[in-house]
């Protein structure tokens, strides 16, 4: 998201707005159904500061993540159950187009007929079309198969943070901008 100051009413605000234009085709197309969304900082502040204050510096963060990890864990699997579903059915149909194409080049054509021959060139390239669509969606169900790799998720690891509280609120700008853009990456990533 990027920053946007407006004033209004004597007073000057600033929203930050998400980059996504769906306008242009290559965002749309990445992210179809995405509005672009706007929020103003003093909520987005205050959000921030609750999540940070909770659920990085506050007492209760290991017991909040721990909570946490089955579930994620849990609809992981499921999304690539759905995947896995979703690919099965786009090979079955590709099993039933293969399936009729080599039965139609089965029957004998007659030689001299342009026609008959250029039916079998059309089904031919369509067959290697459908094999090539079949040979990327393989590899697609073949990766979604393999077993997670296993994460680090030790919710100890927030035993080397500090009990902070609301730190967020009075930090130095420099200071809420490095954790800010941390967490920025974390999202990226994952």
């Amino acid at each position: 998201m990027s920053g946007q100051s407006r004033a209004r009413n004597g007073h000057r605000y600033t929203y930050y707005r998400c980059p996504h234009e769906p306008g242009l085709p290559r965002h749309y197309a990445a992210y179809p159904g995405h509005r672009t969304v706007s929020v103003r900082e003093d909520a987005m502040m205050t959000a921030l500061a609750r999540f940070f204050t909770e659920r990085v510096f506050g007492a209760d963060r290991a017991a909040m993540l721990t909570t946490q990890l089955p579930a994620r864990a849990a609809g992981q699997a499921e999304r690539r159950d759905k995947q896995a579903a979703a690919i099965r059915r786009k090979l079955a149909r590709i099993d039933t187009a293969e399936n009729a194409l080599i039965t139609e080049l089965e029957t004998p054509a007659d030689p001299s007929d342009p026609a008959a021959q250029a039916l079998r060139q059309r089904i031919r390239a369509r067959f290697t079309e459908l094999y090539g669509q079949r040979t990327t969606l393989d590899t697609e169900l073949a990766a979604l198969e393999e077993p997670p790799t296993e994460q680090a998720s030790d919710p100890s690891l927030l035993d080397e943070l500090p009990f902070l509280g609301d730190i967020l609120t009075s930090a130095p700008a420099d200071l809420t901008e490095r954790l800010l853009a941390g967490v920025s990456d974390d999202l990226d990533a994952g």
